[in-house]
């Protein structure tokens, strides 16, 4: 045996457990690079889809589904964020022709007219259902996984650890979330979390609790990671031949609005004896919820501006962090709905719809609760009254209007205290940070895993470049 033998056959791999099918026998609804992404998916039996939002990963999802059931004569489950169920329903009535009925506990499913079922995560990880019932699931959005607790994920991995056929999909995770992607492995049945940092990172000396990637492993890291899942931002990203038409997201504009604060509210000695000059929201986490405490009033009342100068006719969304802020704003913006984390799922589910439909105009609530899957492109106006460090919960409720389909510029307003800059300021690295590794990883897949195939170049002595993103580069 050959040492470049020994060092393959070392490698972990994931082997094919799925069936067999041609892109040309799945649906003549999907465009052809979503039809090699479902193949490609089912062949696998469990994997993951890291797709930009508007690529249709809900067409894509209900099409897994469908041959998943027709091939195991078993039921298959979609889980998705709140209100997000009737919207799937409709799209699988629409584009394909095909049934699926929302359930709410497993008697619901015991005489469901339809093999294939939805439910919302809440109702699925209060374990109302039995997961042994189950050939195939799905999980929608399944990035919002990481803000449920620790053993809700565990729940959820251990629950389905025997379902044959499982479909992660998600716009995130970041390429950088390495906690993330491993949940999503651990999920899968590829590879535990665990197992995923030991055998390919190492405890960064220069930064408490972060890992990164062994230098001699990011070769194979990256190449493993395309094996059970695929990263698109526009279908060329799968296949040169396809064409990006239609998929060239609409202008987005951030427009930030600054809030001025009274700078003498720092002058107070801290605990070095230091004495401050202006207010840092971003000093910590303590700082910063004090400052939009000592701000609300005034963010508040900017929000009613902007409201005020939006023609009648537009739908607006209107974000939140807390509690607080919700009562603040309800009372300087009285026409809006507000959907809350403590009303009964029923009543979110309902006051999303109209908004949805056009029946409510204005809509202001937590992205924790709407921010992730609900198409909102009917919407260009989002205003967002408070604003932390949680990039992808920001980068979520962007997209829920600003996606591809959106035929008009989207108008996102940044209403922020002025001792908040620092905090707007990390928002925009990261988002820089994002796009910058969004593409290296693309790149990186393109030498293995699905799009290798359209994308090979190989050289003379039959070994493939390796584009590595710098970020991930030890030193």
């Amino acid at each position: 045996m050959q040492y470049t033998d020994f060092l393959h056959r070392k490698r972990p791999t994931v082997v094919p457990g799925g069936l067999s099918i041609s892109p040309a026998d799945l649906s003549p609804q999907l465009f052809p690079y979503q039809r090699d992404v479902v193949a490609w998916a089912l062949r696998l039996g469990k994997a993951a889809l890291f797709e930009e939002r508007g690529l249709g990963k809900t067409i894509q999802q209900l099409e897994w589904a469908r041959v998943a059931q027709q091939h195991t004569q078993g039921r298959v489950l979609i889980a998705c964020p709140l209100a997000v169920a009737h919207q799937t329903i409709a799209e699988a009535r629409t584009h394909l022709d095909l049934g699926v009925t929302y359930v709410r506990t497993q008697a619901e499913v015991d005489v469901a007219e339809t093999p294939i079922v939805i439910t919302n995560y809440d109702r699925l990880l209060n374990r109302h259902f039995t997961p042994e019932a189950f050939a195939g699931i799905v999980l929608d959005e399944s990035s919002i996984l990481k803000h449920y607790t620790s053993a809700t994920r565990n729940y959820l991995t251990q629950a389905f650890a025997q379902t044959p056929y499982r479909l992660a999909c998600t716009a995130t995770p970041s390429p950088n979330d390495i906690v993330e992607l491993g949940n999503h492995s651990e999920f899968l049945g590829v590879m535990s979390a665990g197992d995923m940092l030991t055998k390919f990172f190492i405890r960064d000396s220069n930064r408490a609790s972060t890992f990164r990637l062994r230098g001699h492993a990011v070769k194979d890291y990256w190449a493993w990671v395309t094996e059970w899942a695929v990263c698109l931002s526009r279908p060329s990203d799968l296949n040169p031949a396809y064409s990006d038409t239609g998929y060239d997201l609409p202008q987005l504009q951030l427009l930030p609005h600054r809030v001025s604060v009274d700078h003498t509210r720092a002058w107070q000695p801290d605990r070095n004896g230091q004495l401050p000059m202006f207010l840092d929201g971003a000093a910590s986490a303590t700082a910063m919820w004090g400052e939009k405490r000592a701000t609300i009033a005034d963010r508040a009342a900017k929000v009613a501006d902007i409201v005020a100068k939006i023609p009648d006719n537009e739908p607006i969304i209107i974000w939140h962090l807390t509690d607080a802020e919700r009562d603040v704003l309800k009372a300087a913006v009285p026409e809006a709905v507000i959907v809350t984390g403590s009303q009964a799922p029923e009543v979110k589910e309902r006051l999303l719809s109209d908004f949805t439909s056009g029946r409510a105009r204005i809509i202001s609530t937590k992205p924790s609760i709407a921010g992730f899957g609900l198409n909102w492109q009917h919407c260009n106006q989002m205003i967002f009254a408070s604003i932390d460090h949680k990039f992808e919960v920001f980068y979520q409720a962007l997209g829920r209007c600003h996606r591809y389909g959106q035929t008009r510029p989207v108008h996102a307003h940044v209403v922020y205290a002025e001792s908040e800059e620092t905090v707007l300021g990390n928002l925009q690295r990261k988002w820089s940070q994002h796009l910058a590794m969004q593409q290296e990883v693309i790149a990186a897949m393109r030498t293995s895993g699905l799009a290798a195939r359209a994308w090979r170049r190989d050289t003379p002595d039959g070994t493939r470049p390796v584009v590595v993103p710098e970020w991930v580069r030890s030193n």
